[in-house]
């Protein structure tokens, strides 16, 4: 899979919301999601690969300033589990080497509100700078599944889809998608539709 063309669409929607009129550089705080499941071992080369261009050409004009964190979800114990807190690039790229393949299960919805800092009891966090959007992109070919209590709740409760949607709207964030597969789509679209996202091709 070629992640240019996601990095393309996604620097074109960054582009849109950016004015000239703005003095000061926009704060974005993306927060990769990334399924570890055995299908995904090209994406994450891909991702490790394109991560330099993206961040080049997203902040090269010194309108957005930009940091990156991971998420890997569905290896095991602990799943979800944060690979890097906000880093540059170059430093993502080489933590991005800490992903695995040996997953099963894949609660992307667990995962996503864990990218958010939102799981009850949480300890490893994200530190989010203050005025900074929110950008969580989850990739992934399966659709959410595995969203037990155990691996994560929100107020008590499994993280469904509808408690998901509460907290992308407390957190003001963005929620874009890299995709494969109708199922997966349809267990996506409506959150990512809501929240000011996109949905990419995977097989792109």
């Amino acid at each position: 899979m070629n992640l240019k063309k996601f990095f393309s669409g996604l620097i074109l929607g960054t582009a849109v919301a950016v004015s000239p009129a703005h003095a000061a550089p926009i704060l974005s705080d993306i927060v990769f999601v990334v399924d570890e499941s055995g299908s995904m071992g090209n994406v994450q080369a891909n991702l490790r690969t394109n991560i330099g261009l993206f961040a080049s050409i997203l902040t090269g004009t010194g309108q957005v300033n930009a940091q990156y964190g991971l998420v890997g979800y569905g290896s095991g114990s602990p799943a979800p589990r944060l690979i890097t807190d906000f880093t540059d690039a170059t430093n993502f790229s080489t933590a991005a080497q800490g992903l695995v393949t040996n997953g099963a299960s894949e609660p992307g919805y667990t995962a996503t509100a864990f990218a958010l800092n939102g799981l009850d009891g949480q300890s490893s966090l994200f530190s989010f700078r203050n005025n900074a959007v929110k950008n969580i992109i989850i990739l992934t070919d399966e659709p959410s599944n595995g969203d037990f209590i155990r691996r994560g709740s929100v107020g008590g409760q499994a993280v469904s889809e509808s408690v998901l949607d509460g907290l992308l709207t407390s957190n003001n964030a963005l929620y874009n998608g890299v995709l494969r597969n109708n199922s997966t789509i349809a267990s996506y679209q409506q959150l990512i539709s809501d929240h000011g996202g996109t949905v990419f091709d995977l097989n792109l």
